[in-house]
Parts: C-alpha cells; structure tokens; sequence
C-alpha cells in the first residue's frame, strides 16, 4: 500500500507541477491529458465497453429494427438492409454519443454498401465485402473476409523481423 501512496503523491505533485491532469500508460511512463483513457493502455477496451454498455443496451431496447450491432471496446459495425436505415443508424449513434460526450471519429466512419460489389470495411483487422460467385449456375452474391491491408503489412513486418533474428545453426 505504501508503494501505491508514493505513487499517488508522485502523480498529483507532477500534476501540481504542470497544471494538468496526468495519465499512467506503462511502468513509469506518464503524459498529459485533459480527460479520458490512455490510448493502447491495457485498460481502455475495459472502459470502453462500460462505458459503451449503455449503447448496447439501448440499441437492443429500442433500434434493433435498424439494422445489427457489432461492438468490440470502441470499434463498432451496424449492418443494415436499406440506405435509410444506415442513415437513421448514423443519426442514433449520433445522439447516443452526445449523451455520453463522446465523438464519432468521422476520418475512421463511413457508409458502404456492400451490394455494389465495389468495395468492402475494414473491421478488427479482417477486410469484409460481398463478392460474386456463380452457384448453380445463378451469380449470387457472398461475403468474404480476408486480412486487411494494414493486418498483412503488420504480420510481414513480424516476419521480416523473426526472419532477421534467425541464428545460423549450420556450423559455420
């Protein structure tokens, strides 16, 4: 309990210091921040999905009629059958974050339509879009999901660097 008092007293003296409100992020690391939860802190999937819980609960009360939810912490995908769905969907969600003073990251969001055959989303890491695919005979159209651009080039930088760590056990 000691160590977790001197920590404490470290953290409002530093606070103190700098006029701000300081966040922990990893053993001895500390930064500036105004409000929220560190970003890639082990904790903040936690916090989101308490904090997201009353999304969930109210889209499962009262907006299931407009399309799924899918919500992993922060990241979330509402599939819907009509455009108008999507855009009433936008709108909620708009709501429902301004309830909670929370923001939709507009660079991250966006509306697709998945019938076109044009392009897909990406969501936790995999790319999802519906493609054509002649089954007896009728094209019909079927989703895949594959790793996205940004997952393959994180996993050939792992391999690259497994690769580059590699010990010569000929002997030689």
């Amino acid at each position: 309990m000691r160590i977790w008092a001197k920590a404490k007293e470290r953290v409002k003296s530093l606070e103190a210091q700098h006029g701000r409100t300081l966040r922990c992020m990893g053993i001895g690391m500390l930064y500036e921040t105004a409000i929220g939860s560190p970003q890639g802190g082990v904790i903040s999937p936690l916090l989101a999905n308490i904090y997201l819980n009353y999304l969930d609960t109210i889209w499962e009360k009262k907006f299931t009629e407009l399309g799924t939810l899918v919500r992993y912490a922060d990241d979330l995908v509402i599939l819907c059958k009509t455009k108008k769905q999507a855009l009433e969907s936008i709108s909620v969600l708009k709501a429902v974050f301004s309830k909670l003073e929370l923001q939709m990251n507009t660079s991250k969001s966006k509306l697709v339509n998945l019938w076109g055959d044009q392009e897909g989303f990406d969501f936790l890491g995999m790319h999802h879009r519906k493609i054509p695919k002649q089954i007896k005979g009728m094209e019909r159209h079927i989703l895949r999901s594959y790793p996205s651009k940004k997952a393959m080039k994180k996993m050939k930088q792992k391999v690259k660097e497994s690769q580059s760590r590699e010990i010569d056990c000929s002997g030689r």
